[in-house]
């Protein structure tokens, strides 16, 4: 039976996406039906690949690209096992297995360049691009960025915790809170809804998170030489990845980092206006 708050959060979904001028696609990819939100063709303007993070969804992207659609061709597409993508048991969920998977998105939309936007698993996404096929890439954004190999990743990674694993609500509530600063307007019934699929899915996340949360996929200072012009972007109150690890990104990039002061791991949701100013100035500066 249908919820409330499933009803209420797609259509609040369908009606962001409308007014970002996102429509849906859908193409079998390698024989995985992938699905992704398009924007009206822009002539002669680049691509923004918007990548989200681990257990989000193409629609986080919604309020963001509402700032820069009919400036920018976009692609927001659901990574492997997320959002209306299916989950396998046999699948590998890992970063160069969703960036191959990509790619391959990329190559049958005839999308020769682009410039990839991601958050936190996203991010590291967009840093995978960059080592194996810089070719494609015009410039990069890392928002809050997973995967630099510091101090915390080989906690996380000793310790086997997994934010994402939760039993009831009250343990989703207290994630739900860390996962952004100042959060966006939503209804406790809709988040619920939210909070119960984590529940449900809790195998599933467990998988993909293992998967994901490779510690020899994790970057260092001298992963790969990049050349490309990044700009790095950090909530300074983020409660997921700690601040201190966009040092070590800092060095990965060859970039400095745009830090956000009261804002926590998902800029483009916390202050999407804001995130998109700052993305586009970077993005029209030579």
């Amino acid at each position: 039976m249908t919820s409330l708050g499933e009803v209420t959060l797609n259509v609040a979904n369908k009606f962001e996406s409308m007014l970002a001028g996102l429509k849906k696609g859908r193409l079998t990819i390698n024989g995985i039906p992938t699905h992704f939100l398009q924007s009206k063709k822009v002539p002669e303007a680049p691509t923004l690949v918007l990548l989200h993070g681990f257990s989000a969804d193409k629609y986080i992207w919604n309020r963001f690209a509402k700032h820069v659609s009919g400036e920018f061709n976009l692609l927001v597409p659901d990574m492997l096992g997320h959002g209306n993508n299916s989950y396998n048991r046999s699948s590998n969920y890992s970063v160069p297995q969703q960036v191959q998977h990509l790619i391959r998105l990329l190559n049958e939309l005839n999308i020769e360049t682009c410039i990839p936007i991601g958050n936190s698993m996203g991010g590291m996404m967009v840093a995978q691009m960059l080592k194996i096929a810089p070719e494609r890439v015009l410039k990069a954004v890392l928002i809050d960025p997973a995967g630099a190999k510091t101090e915390f990743a080989q906690y996380m990674h000793e310790s086997k915790h997994n934010p994402f694993i939760h039993s009831d609500l009250n343990q989703f509530w207290a994630f739900y809170k860390s996962s952004m600063h100042r959060p966006p307007y939503i209804p406790k019934y809709v988040i619920n809804h939210v909070g119960q699929k984590y529940i449900n899915n809790k195998d599933q996340y467990a998988h993909m998170f293992a998967d994901f949360f490779n510690i020899d996929d994790f970057f260092t200072d001298k992963s790969f030489e990049n050349q490309k012009p990044c700009l790095l972007i950090w909530g300074a109150k983020d409660e997921l990845l700690p601040l201190d690890d966009h040092k070590l990104w800092e060095k990965i990039l060859d970039s400095s980092a745009l830090i956000y002061e009261n804002i926590g791991h998902m800029p483009m949701v916390e202050c999407p206006e804001v995130c998109a100013n700052d993305i586009k100035l970077f993005l029209n500066t030579i």
